[in-house]
């Protein structure tokens, strides 16, 4: 059950994260770990002009391997491929921290999404193949201003807390990161400050919760009773949003996960 429940979560903040790429006030949406969007918002970028020529060499240069790595980050929503790491990390762990790191990384992601969308829109940075028509688009082309790159973001959260929880796998996530940040640059669709103005915002935002980790793991273990022992119904869910989400889900269990959603971030989660 505590399983089931954990996938829900995940799959809820991924769906978000995917509305979020199309939504412009994405930057105003309530957030769980972290203050506001507008808290974490970045000083204002630099001329984008000089970094131009670095992303047409990388253009230039692409090789079979580079396009493997566009490929791949490119399968889904910025957090997916290191939810899909994470899946298969935690459930071999025999403590709660496994558990909680699944549930960081999504919510944590959730966040960080949020504060890049709101710099996204204050800034409007425009994407490399936008800023010069020599620079072609690799993936499909993004609707969202450049600045901070959201896939770098998702990277940023995702190393410190799979860091944190799983030391030794500390020097791997860090060279997927670069990985997916070339790729990114590569592709056409951010500039080399986007990556690394996104990455260092996602590391700065799970680390409130991380540092608190002695008093969110008792409530952990308590999770999954406290949920599975009531039962609300659609009409009672109080964001808006969420019932949204619960319908386009068009699933049997979509109205659990979005139970989950806010016993975990209403009760459980955020004092």
């Amino acid at each position: 059950m505590k399983k089931n429940l954990l996938i829900f979560v995940s799959i809820l903040f991924l769906s978000a994260q995917l509305r979020a790429q199309q939504e412009p006030n994405a930057g105003n949406w309530k957030t769980w770990f972290i203050s506001s969007g507008a808290a974490y918002r970045l000083t204002p970028p630099l001329s984008y002009k000089e970094e131009i020529s670095q992303v047409l060499y990388r253009q230039q240069h692409l090789n079979a391997a580079g396009w493997q790595q566009i490929t791949y980050w490119n399968a889904g929503a910025p957090g997916y491929r290191w939810q899909e790491m994470i899946s298969k990390l935690w459930p071999s762990d025999t403590t709660y921290h496994g558990a909680l790191a699944y549930l960081l990384v999504a919510t944590a992601t959730y966040d960080a999404t949020v504060a890049a969308w709101n710099t996204k829109y204050t800034y409007n940075r425009p994407r490399p193949f936008a800023a010069d028509k020599r620079i072609k688009v690799f993936t499909i082309k993004p609707e969202s201003p450049s600045y901070p790159c959201e896939y770098s973001v998702a990277a940023g959260v995702a190393v410190t807390i799979i860091s944190h929880f799983f030391p030794n796998m500390k020097d791997s996530v860090n060279h997927l990161a670069e990985q997916l940040m070339e790729s990114r640059i590569a592709a056409g669709v951010a500039f080399p400050s986007d990556t690394r103005a996104g990455f260092a915002l996602g590391k700065r935002s799970p680390k409130k919760k991380l540092n608190s980790q002695k008093t969110i793991l008792p409530k952990l273990r308590g999770m999954e009773n406290y949920l599975t022992s009531r039962d609300i119904g659609m009409a009672s869910i109080p964001c808006i949003r969420c019932r949204v989400i619960a319908k386009r889900l068009c699933w049997k269990k979509a109205v659990s996960s979005v139970q989950v959603h806010h016993r975990i971030m209403q009760k459980t989660w955020r004092n």
